[in-house]
């Protein structure tokens, strides 16, 4: 286990600056899509009831609203996979790292065959 801290720092450096690219760009848009989600729904009448019923107003931002503002934004957040995949691809390619193994997926986007690892293979 000699070579192991090298490797992992190597390997943690290559990955921290596609990271933070990815996350930088699309964290704004899906903070503004929070935001419009959170106001509808603090205009919702079982918002205005809560608070009507006297309901602690933490308990009422947390409970009922937040919960159901979420909704809308981690679908959003589940369709846009794909998208930060092949994005990460694209960032990769131009930062010029290399790919740590196969990935499955982009070769089966590019309308290639498919690679499986070795242990994966039938017969």
């Amino acid at each position: 286990m000699t070579g192991a801290w090298p490797t992992f720092t190597n390997i943690l450096g290559h990955t921290v600056l596609p990271v933070i690219t990815l996350v930088l760009v699309t964290y704004a848009g899906w903070s503004r899509y929070q935001r419009a989600s959170m106001l509808d729904v603090l205009n919702a009448d079982y918002v205005r009831f809560a608070r009507a019923k006297g309901l602690n107003p933490r308990r009422v931002l947390y409970v009922h609203a937040l919960r159901n503002a979420l909704i809308p934004v981690v679908t959003v957040v589940a369709l846009d996979f794909r998208h930060h995949h092949r994005r990460g691809d694209h960032y990769r390619d131009r930062l010029r790292l290399e790919r740590y193994g196969p990935v499955p997926v982009s070769g089966a986007d590019r309308g290639r065959s498919v690679r499986t690892l070795p242990s994966c293979r039938r017969g």
